[in-house]
């Protein structure tokens, strides 16, 4: 069945980055410790029904491996059928791109930059990328990891749905400048 490569959220119960991100916080490993992973790879089903533009459908998954087709997000997005192909969940913020009889899955600019501002809002270590390789000639993943990393809101990506860092604040949480107060500080 049709389904997301790395959701950031599943309101349907499906496991999830953030799932897993506080799955790990829950049991004791800190915030400062984690990378969030970002994948450049992309997945593909063929004779895939229409039906949700080929979302949670039945279809042929390509085998993956040395010897198969690699698929990735500069792949995806050079596909003659991208744009008018390309949808997007508004719980998850995951795109997936439907041409025909065929469905892709992968990560864009868009749900890349919200999984960083997602790291950032959370105190995560950082993110990591799998691979390189994968991303455009003109950086357009790491571009958009790198802008997310250094914003201060989540505007246009899906609510944060934790927005206590230890769970005891009553606002929104996020990093700032050290500015000292006194004389004898830096």
């Amino acid at each position: 069945e049709t389904g997301f490569v790395a959701p950031l959220y599943m309101p349907n119960g499906d496991l999830s980055v953030d799932q897993t991100i506080q799955a790990y916080k829950g049991l004791g490993v800190p915030a400062s410790k984690m990378l969030m992973g970002v994948p450049y790879y992309a997945y593909r089903w063929t004779s895939v029904p229409s039906a949700d533009s080929g979302l949670d459908q039945t279809g042929t998954p390509e085998p993956t491996g040395p010897t198969s087709p690699s698929y990735n997000y500069a792949y995806v997005a050079a596909l003659s059928g991208y744009s008018s192909g390309l949808h997007r969940d508004a719980a998850s913020g995951a795109p997936w791109v439907y041409t025909g009889s065929t469905f892709y899955t992968f990560d864009d600019p868009t749900s890349a930059g919200c999984k960083a501002r997602y790291a950032r809002h959370y105190g995560l270590a950082g993110v990591m990328t799998w691979d390189l390789s994968g991303d455009t000639a003109s950086a357009a993943l790491t571009s958009s990891i790198s802008t997310g990393l250094a914003a201060t809101s989540n505007t246009g990506c899906p609510a944060f749905s934790d927005t206590a860092l230890y769970n005891f604040e009553s606002s929104t949480q996020g990093w700032a400048a050290y500015v000292p107060t006194n004389k004898v500080s830096g």
